[in-house]
């Protein structure tokens, strides 16, 4: 095992053991074995949305895709606005958001996070993090900050809410999914009839349509190019949940569980 390789390691184990929520895969233990060293977390049955949505074709109903947009928003709220120091979680991805059997969402693999030092200028060494995700300030200066993960996770919903890669077969080429909905949104009309995955119009009533809009435009304020202009992660929870206020109570606690 390399010296990177062990660092990654000892980082996850370090970052595990200091969190502790009901979104982020639960470390059960670890195991060192001559030059091996493995992760014991807890087994997740539905695999990752990766895998929900690219490879099994399979088709979220909008309640589990507005839980598994909370759910992951929640994890990201808590490693940035309440853990101390906040921890800035650097891959953000559809595969690294795994899914119970119920479709909670619950974030993993913490080898890239990043304790923040908010007396010193956060920077790294290298680009850390999955092409598509990465946020372009990070791919200019290698500056960390909460402001990236917030990026990504936007890219997460475009994924969530087009049915799309973020490096899509249709996409031209240099085009990835950020660009694609950014060059085919020019009204809210767009939305509906160039952007969001059609087979969601097609199974909804008007009013949970307006729904997916509501999400797919905080997506948009989450990608935006310039991080001043991104909401912080409570803000994003803040938003998520003000989309399903005039849903009846009980109706919106079992979305948000």
């Amino acid at each position: 095992m390399n010296a990177s390789t062990e660092s990654h390691f000892r980082r996850e184990i370090e970052t595990f053991r200091k969190v502790r929520h009901r979104n982020l895969v639960r470390l059960i233990g670890f195991c060192k074995w001559e030059n091996l060293k493995f992760l014991v977390l807890k087994f997740l049955n539905n695999g990752s949305l990766y895998h929900v949505l690219h490879e099994a074709n399979g088709l979220l109903d909008w309640d589990s895709m507005y839980r598994v947009a909370v759910g992951t928003a929640l994890g990201l709220e808590y490693l940035h606005c309440d853990c101390v120091p906040p921890i800035i979680y650097r891959d953000v991805k559809s595969a690294n958001i795994l899914l119970d059997d119920n479709l909670k969402p619950h974030i993993t693999d913490f080898g890239t996070a990043k304790f923040q030092d908010v007396s010193k200028s956060n920077s790294t060494s290298a680009l850390v993090g999955t092409y598509g995700y990465i946020a372009p300030e990070n791919g200019l200066s290698l500056q960390v900050n909460k402001k990236v993960g917030g990026y990504a996770f936007g890219v997460v919903l475009l994924e969530l809410m087009t049915g799309r890669y973020i490096l899509d077969l249709e996409f031209s080429e240099g085009m990835n999914l950020v660009r694609w909905v950014e060059t085919n949104i020019k009204t809210e009309q767009d939305l509906l009839s160039k952007v969001l995955d059609s087979r969601l119009l097609e199974l909804n009533e008007s009013h949970i349509v307006q729904e997916m809009v509501l999400v797919m435009k905080v997506a948009v304020f989450c990608v935006n190019t310039l991080p001043a202009e991104r909401p912080t992660m409570r803000e994003v929870m803040t938003m998520l949940k003000q989309i399903t206020d005039s849903r009846p109570s009980q109706q919106k606690n079992i979305m948000e569980n």
